[in-house]
Formats: C-alpha cells, structure tokens, sequence
C-alpha cells in the first residue's frame, strides 16, 4: 500500500501568477480538486483535507515572508 500527501499553497499562485489572495485560495482548491479526480480515475482513495493557519516564514533562503494562510492537502492511497 503506497500513500502519497500533496499540498497545494496559495502563496504559491500569489507569487507565481500574481492573484491576489481571494483567487489564489480559489485556485488552489480548483487545482486540488481537478489532482483529486484523477487520482480517483487511477484507482486512488483520496482524502482531502485543509491545514489552517500556516506561517511562511520565509519566501526563499534569508528572505522574510511572514504570511498565514490555509494550505489545502489530498491525501491518496492505492486500492
């Protein structure tokens, strides 16, 4: 049985595509939602699930960040 855990960080489509955080938390969850599906299709339990509350502390090595959000997970297991 291999199990597998991917996160899906709304910083990460702030930064890299410059949404602001609103679209940015939409979009991880639309990107998570479409990954969970397939993996459903490919013969995955999937689970998905939201860590709140999250500080990065820091945006890249000895660069500061200091912003909270949600991160959204999934988490998959082999059938």
């Amino acid at each position: 049985m291999r199990a597998e855990q991917i996160g899906f960080d709304p910083l990460d489509f702030e930064d890299q595509y410059g949404m602001d955080p609103a679209a940015a938390r939409k979009e991880a969850q639309a990107a998570r939602r479409v990954v969970a599906k397939a993996k459903e299709k490919e013969g995955y339990e999937v689970k998905i699930w939201t860590l709140t509350g999250q500080l990065r502390k820091y945006k890249e090595f000895g660069v500061p960040d200091g912003r909270v959000r949600s991160v959204y997970y999934l988490s998959t297991v082999k059938r």
